[in-house]
Protein backbone atom coordinates (compact mmCIF):
# COMPACT_ATOMS: atom_id res chain seq x y z
CA UNK A 1 0.00 0.00 0.00
CA UNK A 2 1.15 3.43 -0.39
CA UNK A 3 1.48 4.10 3.49
CA UNK A 4 3.80 0.64 3.64
CA UNK A 5 6.12 2.61 0.71
CA UNK A 6 6.31 5.62 2.02
CA UNK A 7 7.32 3.87 5.22
CA UNK A 8 9.82 1.76 3.39
CA UNK A 9 10.96 5.22 1.72
CA UNK A 10 11.64 6.90 5.31
CA UNK A 11 13.52 3.93 6.55
CA UNK A 12 15.93 4.20 3.74
CA UNK A 13 16.88 7.74 4.39
CA UNK A 14 16.62 7.21 8.04
CA UNK A 15 19.35 4.22 7.32
CA UNK A 16 21.55 6.95 4.71
CA UNK A 17 22.04 9.43 6.87
CA UNK A 18 22.80 6.96 9.39
CA UNK A 19 25.52 5.40 7.21
CA UNK A 20 26.20 8.77 7.20
CA UNK A 21 26.78 9.32 10.90
CA UNK A 22 29.04 6.35 11.36
CA UNK A 23 32.65 6.92 10.41
CA UNK A 24 34.57 4.78 13.30
CA UNK A 25 35.82 1.51 13.04
CA UNK A 26 34.27 -1.00 15.47
CA UNK A 27 35.59 -4.50 14.33
CA UNK A 28 38.67 -5.86 11.96
CA UNK A 29 35.79 -8.49 10.43
CA UNK A 30 33.87 -5.37 8.58
CA UNK A 31 36.91 -5.30 6.62
CA UNK A 32 38.69 -8.25 6.53
CA UNK A 33 35.40 -10.74 6.16
CA UNK A 34 33.98 -8.64 3.42
CA UNK A 35 35.52 -5.59 1.96
CA UNK A 36 39.07 -6.02 1.37
CA UNK A 37 38.07 -9.45 0.27
CA UNK A 38 35.58 -7.94 -2.08
CA UNK A 39 38.66 -5.88 -3.66
CA UNK A 40 40.51 -9.02 -4.01
CA UNK A 41 37.38 -10.84 -6.06
CA UNK A 42 36.83 -7.60 -8.30
CA UNK A 43 40.18 -6.66 -8.77
CA UNK A 44 42.73 -9.07 -7.64
CA UNK A 45 44.44 -6.98 -5.09
CA UNK A 46 43.78 -6.84 -1.63
CA UNK A 47 45.04 -9.24 1.74
CA UNK A 48 43.34 -12.30 2.90
CA UNK A 49 43.15 -13.88 6.52
CA UNK A 50 43.68 -17.13 7.39
CA UNK A 51 40.17 -18.34 6.99
CA UNK A 52 39.74 -17.21 3.50
CA UNK A 53 43.46 -19.10 2.72
CA UNK A 54 41.54 -22.04 4.55
CA UNK A 55 37.95 -21.83 2.44
CA UNK A 56 36.54 -21.42 6.24
CA UNK A 57 34.42 -17.88 5.16
CA UNK A 58 31.43 -18.22 2.76
CA UNK A 59 31.85 -16.18 -0.13
CA UNK A 60 28.44 -14.97 -0.67
CA UNK A 61 28.47 -11.19 1.36
CA UNK A 62 31.74 -10.04 -0.28
CA UNK A 63 31.11 -11.37 -4.08
CA UNK A 64 28.03 -9.19 -3.50
CA UNK A 65 30.25 -6.68 -2.96
CA UNK A 66 32.74 -7.53 -5.38
CA UNK A 67 30.18 -7.21 -8.10
CA UNK A 68 29.19 -3.81 -6.43
CA UNK A 69 32.46 -2.22 -7.08
CA UNK A 70 32.78 -4.52 -10.93
CA UNK A 71 29.81 -2.62 -11.90
CA UNK A 72 30.81 0.38 -10.24
CA UNK A 73 33.99 0.39 -12.47
CA UNK A 74 33.18 -1.41 -15.56
CA UNK A 75 29.99 0.52 -16.01
CA UNK A 76 30.16 4.12 -14.17
CA UNK A 77 33.58 4.83 -14.24
CA UNK A 78 33.93 4.99 -10.33
CA UNK A 79 37.19 4.73 -8.91
CA UNK A 80 39.70 5.46 -6.27
CA UNK A 81 39.48 4.49 -2.49
CA UNK A 82 36.69 5.87 -1.75
CA UNK A 83 34.37 3.77 -3.84
CA UNK A 84 35.21 0.75 -1.72
CA UNK A 85 34.04 3.03 1.09
CA UNK A 86 31.06 4.84 0.23
CA UNK A 87 29.48 2.13 -1.99
CA UNK A 88 29.73 -0.88 0.59
CA UNK A 89 27.74 1.95 3.07
CA UNK A 90 25.40 2.45 0.89
CA UNK A 91 24.21 -1.05 -0.19
CA UNK A 92 24.15 -2.03 3.61
CA UNK A 93 22.02 0.97 4.25
CA UNK A 94 19.44 -0.66 1.76
CA UNK A 95 20.02 -4.16 3.59
CA UNK A 96 19.36 -2.08 7.03
CA UNK A 97 16.77 -0.45 5.98
CA UNK A 98 14.65 -3.23 4.67
CA UNK A 99 15.66 -4.95 8.03
CA UNK A 100 13.51 -2.13 9.83
CA UNK A 101 10.71 -2.53 7.35
CA UNK A 102 10.61 -6.43 7.93
CA UNK A 103 10.95 -5.78 12.08
CA UNK A 104 7.28 -3.63 11.26
CA UNK A 105 5.96 -5.91 9.03
CA UNK A 106 6.82 -9.29 11.38
CA UNK A 107 5.55 -7.53 14.25
CA UNK A 108 1.88 -6.51 13.08
CA UNK A 109 2.07 -10.59 11.28
CA UNK A 110 2.28 -12.00 14.57
CA UNK A 111 1.16 -9.22 17.17
CA UNK A 112 -0.96 -6.04 15.88
CA UNK A 113 -0.47 -2.72 14.73
CA UNK A 114 0.43 -1.25 18.45
CA UNK A 115 3.21 -3.86 18.91
CA UNK A 116 4.56 -3.06 15.56
CA UNK A 117 5.14 0.75 16.02
CA UNK A 118 6.17 -0.33 19.35
CA UNK A 119 8.98 -3.12 17.66
CA UNK A 120 10.25 0.21 15.07
CA UNK A 121 10.22 2.20 17.78
CA UNK A 122 12.90 0.24 19.50
CA UNK A 123 14.38 -0.55 16.24
CA UNK A 124 14.94 2.63 15.34
CA UNK A 125 16.25 4.03 18.71
CA UNK A 126 18.63 1.50 19.85
CA UNK A 127 22.05 3.04 19.92
CA UNK A 128 23.79 -0.10 19.19
CA UNK A 129 21.65 -1.15 15.71
CA UNK A 130 22.21 2.47 14.76
CA UNK A 131 26.20 2.15 15.21
CA UNK A 132 26.29 -1.12 13.73
CA UNK A 133 23.38 -1.61 11.02
CA UNK A 134 25.42 -0.08 7.98
CA UNK A 135 28.76 -1.48 8.34
CA UNK A 136 30.20 -4.17 6.36
CA UNK A 137 29.41 -6.86 8.50
CA UNK A 138 27.32 -10.43 7.88
CA UNK A 139 25.32 -9.66 10.89
CA UNK A 140 23.85 -7.41 9.68
CA UNK A 141 22.74 -8.78 6.65
CA UNK A 142 21.97 -12.29 8.37
CA UNK A 143 19.48 -10.18 10.42
CA UNK A 144 17.71 -9.38 8.10
CA UNK A 145 17.50 -11.83 5.77
CA UNK A 146 15.92 -13.84 9.39
CA UNK A 147 13.84 -10.83 9.66
CA UNK A 148 12.54 -11.95 5.93
CA UNK A 149 12.53 -15.69 7.03
CA UNK A 150 10.53 -15.29 9.87
CA UNK A 151 7.66 -13.47 8.20
CA UNK A 152 6.69 -15.94 6.00
CA UNK A 153 7.78 -19.35 8.15
CA UNK A 154 5.23 -21.61 8.40
CA UNK A 155 4.57 -21.01 12.44
CA UNK A 156 0.55 -20.98 11.52
CA UNK A 157 -0.86 -22.82 8.59
CA UNK A 158 0.15 -20.79 5.63
CA UNK A 159 0.65 -21.32 1.55
CA UNK A 160 3.14 -23.67 0.09
CA UNK A 161 4.05 -20.13 -1.61
CA UNK A 162 4.83 -18.69 1.95
CA UNK A 163 6.33 -21.99 2.64
CA UNK A 164 8.90 -21.89 -0.26
CA UNK A 165 9.78 -18.38 0.39
CA UNK A 166 10.55 -18.59 4.00
CA UNK A 167 12.51 -21.96 3.20
CA UNK A 168 15.11 -20.74 0.42
CA UNK A 169 15.86 -16.93 2.69
CA UNK A 170 16.35 -19.31 5.68
CA UNK A 171 18.49 -21.65 3.76
CA UNK A 172 20.14 -18.16 2.28
CA UNK A 173 20.85 -16.76 5.31
CA UNK A 174 22.25 -19.97 6.46
CA UNK A 175 24.77 -20.20 4.04
CA UNK A 176 25.91 -16.81 4.92
CA UNK A 177 26.13 -17.30 8.32
CA UNK A 178 25.14 -21.33 10.28
CA UNK A 179 24.81 -18.84 13.75
CA UNK A 180 21.24 -17.92 11.94
CA UNK A 181 19.46 -21.48 12.35
CA UNK A 182 19.28 -20.56 16.36
CA UNK A 183 16.75 -17.97 15.28
CA UNK A 184 14.40 -19.94 13.18
CA UNK A 185 11.64 -21.60 14.83
CA UNK A 186 9.88 -25.23 14.09
CA UNK A 187 7.94 -25.15 11.26
CA UNK A 188 4.16 -25.94 11.76
CA UNK A 189 3.20 -29.41 10.56
CA UNK A 190 0.95 -29.69 7.46
CA UNK A 191 -0.31 -32.01 5.17
CA UNK A 192 0.42 -32.59 1.88
CA UNK A 193 4.47 -32.16 0.39
CA UNK A 194 5.20 -29.33 1.97
CA UNK A 195 8.34 -31.36 3.59
CA UNK A 196 9.23 -32.17 0.08
CA UNK A 197 9.22 -28.58 -1.29
CA UNK A 198 11.17 -27.62 1.96
CA UNK A 199 14.05 -30.52 1.55
CA UNK A 200 14.05 -29.57 -2.27
CA UNK A 201 14.76 -26.50 -1.38
CA UNK A 202 17.37 -26.67 1.05
CA UNK A 203 19.08 -29.41 -1.53
CA UNK A 204 18.83 -26.71 -3.95
CA UNK A 205 20.24 -23.92 -2.34
CA UNK A 206 23.85 -25.69 -0.66
CA UNK A 207 24.18 -26.93 -4.14
CA UNK A 208 24.07 -23.33 -5.62
CA UNK A 209 26.65 -22.49 -2.63
CA UNK A 210 28.59 -25.06 -2.96
CA UNK A 211 29.82 -25.48 -6.28
CA UNK A 212 29.13 -21.94 -7.29
CA UNK A 213 30.36 -19.42 -4.40
CA UNK A 214 33.18 -21.72 -3.04
CA UNK A 215 34.48 -22.54 -6.39
CA UNK A 216 34.52 -18.29 -6.83
CA UNK A 217 35.90 -18.46 -2.78
CA UNK A 218 38.66 -20.94 -3.80
CA UNK A 219 39.78 -18.98 -6.95
CA UNK A 220 39.71 -15.85 -4.56
CA UNK A 221 42.12 -18.07 -2.30
CA UNK A 222 44.16 -19.36 -4.96
CA UNK A 223 45.45 -15.70 -5.44
CA UNK A 224 46.69 -15.38 -2.67
CA UNK A 225 50.66 -14.50 -2.51
CA UNK A 226 51.08 -17.12 0.76
CA UNK A 227 49.69 -19.81 -1.61
CA UNK A 228 52.30 -19.19 -4.38
CA UNK A 229 54.70 -19.33 -2.15
CA UNK A 230 53.77 -22.84 -1.14
CA UNK A 231 53.50 -23.75 -4.56
CA UNK A 232 57.35 -22.50 -4.70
Amino acid sequence: SGVMSALLWWLLAFRLLNALCVNTMYVPDEHWQSTEVAHRMAFGAGHLTWEWVLGLRSGIYPLALAAVFRVASSWLGLAGPWVTVALPALLQSVVAALGDYLVFRLAAKWFDQAVAQAALFLQLSSWFVFFSAPRTLTTSTEATLVCAALYFWPVQPSSAQNVRRAVALATFSLVLRPTSCTSLPPPLKQKGNLKNIAVWYFCCVCWFHVFVFERKNACCCSLCPREKKKRK
